[in-house]
């Protein structure tokens, strides 16, 4: 019977990057924190426009949907 693989698992590994990202937020400065909301931000608009007419109607009947 082959040996089990004690590596640290996916789930584990993202649950500790997610706690490294909050723990991260908690310390990070006003200014820090308008750059990363900024760049949010743009990373939506810039995928927003690249979107075709049917992309966009579907995430607005989704958006409806929900709400």
């Amino acid at each position: 019977m082959p040996k089990r693989n004690r590596g640290i698992t996916g789930d584990v590994a993202s649950r500790r990057e997610a706690i490294r990202k909050r723990e991260r937020r908690v310390v990070e400065t006003e200014e820090e924190r308008s750059r990363r909301l900024s760049t949010m931000a743009q990373r939506g608009q810039d995928r927003r426009a690249e979107e075709t007419e049917e992309q966009r109607n579907s995430r607005l009947s989704d958006m409806a949907q929900r709400g």
